[in-house]
């Protein structure tokens, strides 16, 4: 009853209006702010300082010969115009391609198995498959050269392929994304 007594009557609603503005310029110079305020600061000085300045200097870099004379898009060009690009950056798709599809199809056969059978040891499994997570980054990239590599244990089961190739780092990659899918 009350609110809406305060609601129709104007003079209430301008007081309140009026008390809710003297409030809110009190609070935004409170000690919290300000605090807040000097280290939005300090992380946005930081920031321009170890991010933004290398990066400009790289990019005015870019448009300079070995000489320091202004050039343009000219190293651009002549970078993109190479043919060894291209051909990384397919080695690099077609990577990517072989990483997921793979991947893809073991995580769902793996995580249906896990949710819709009644296989045994469901628990076990699912300890095996996240467990990849916990191991050091270099653990699984070591592994594979000491079973694969040109003195490995197991470098038959690859049919002469290399571990150094597509097909080792592809099982790298695979190893290393399978426990996220």
């Amino acid at each position: 009853m009350q609110a809406s007594s305060t609601l129709t009557t104007g003079g209430s609603m301008k007081q309140r209006i009026a008390q809710l503005a003297t409030q809110k310029a009190s609070s935004t110079m409170s000690k919290d702010n300000i605090v807040l305020f000097g280290l939005l600061t300090f992380l946005f000085v930081a920031m321009t300082l170890f991010i933004l300045m290398p990066l400009w200097a790289m990019m005015k870099k870019s448009v300079q010969n070995s000489e320091g004379e202004f050039v343009g898009l000219q190293n651009f060009a002549t970078y993109f115009a190479t043919d060894s690009l291209w051909y990384s950056l397919s080695n690099t798709f077609a990577l990517g391609l072989i990483v997921t599809v793979v991947v893809g199809f073991l995580a769902f056969g793996y995580a249906f198995a896990l949710t819709r059978s009644c296989m045994p040891f469901k628990g076990v499994f699912q300890l095996m498959g996240t467990a990849p997570i916990l191991a050091p980054s270099l653990l699984p990239a070591i592994s594979l050269i000491f079973l694969f590599g040109n003195q490995g244990v197991a470098k038959e089961l690859l049919h002469g392929h290399s571990v150094y190739g597509l097909v080792g780092i592809s099982l790298g990659l695979i190893f290393w994304t399978f426990p996220h899918a």
